[in-house]
């Protein structure tokens, strides 16, 4: 580009002299560009255009990144860290205020690390019970599986044939599985907070409130992963 430091890629970094004076420069130029076709206003050079288009270019993807996501705006997150003392195997559990709770992978989760695919996922979690078979009814959604902390959702397979077993980690009852990842896996891969969420649990109501107890919030848990990060940076 003719501005390298002013590309996409980089508008995240802190202003340097040159942007600052850059930016300063084609705030001047917006406010002839306003009035360029008034008798005597200046003309723009093709490289005063590009500098005027790139600054808005910059601004208005700097704004989009200031907006908060659906699921930011909607959802709390919480997280289950090491799920049944295997490390890094993290879930993260997205909260809506209506009860609502879906479980996702979080995004350290070994799944979602490495360049992994998946070459299978399974609702079948036991001979006698798959989340596949799960039916509710009515507004109070009766009728669906009751869950404890650790029951199973779902066992996923990578193509490595490293296998990874997904816990609901909250009590509740089932009121759906994601039967769209069974066909197609990679949305669990590149989008496991929306449409390759795991699972759709319902608490009661009574243990609306309670069943974060044993949860991370974001806070806590980007706290954990930094001094995850810097425990195995010392042991490398």
């Amino acid at each position: 580009p003719i501005v390298p430091h002013l590309s996409l890629e980089n508008d995240k970094q802190d202003d340097s002299y040159e942007q600052i004076s850059i930016r300063n420069e084609c705030e001047a130029l917006r406010t002839h560009r306003t009035v360029r076709h008034e008798p005597g206003s200046p003309q723009f050079s093709g490289l005063q255009l590009y500098l005027v288009l790139l600054m808005d270019c910059v601004e208005q993807k700097e704004s989009e990144e200031k907006a908060p996501s659906v699921v930011d705006r909607y959802y709390t997150r919480w997280y289950r860290a090491d799920m049944k003392a295997k490390p890094c195997e993290d879930h993260c559990i997205l909260q809506h205020s209506n009860r609502i709770c879906v479980v996702t992978l979080a995004h350290t989760h070994p799944i979602l690390q490495g360049g992994r695919t998946i070459k299978s996922i399974n609702y079948q979690i036991s001979n006698g019970c798959s989340r596949l078979n799960n039916k509710v009814s009515g507004k109070s959604k009766r009728g669906g599986q009751f869950l404890t902390d650790f029951a199973p959702l779902c066992r996923i397979t990578c193509t490595d044939e490293t296998e990874y077993t997904i816990y609901s980690c909250i009590r509740g009852r089932l009121l759906e599985v994601n039967e769209n990842i069974l066909e197609t896996p990679s949305l669990l891969l590149e989008k496991p907070s929306t449409d390759g969420y795991i699972a759709v649990i319902l608490p009661k109501f009574e243990e609306s409130k309670s069943i974060t107890e044993n949860l991370l919030n974001i806070e806590e848990f980007e706290s954990l992963v930094s001094k995850r990060t810097v425990a195995q940076s010392q042991t490398s």
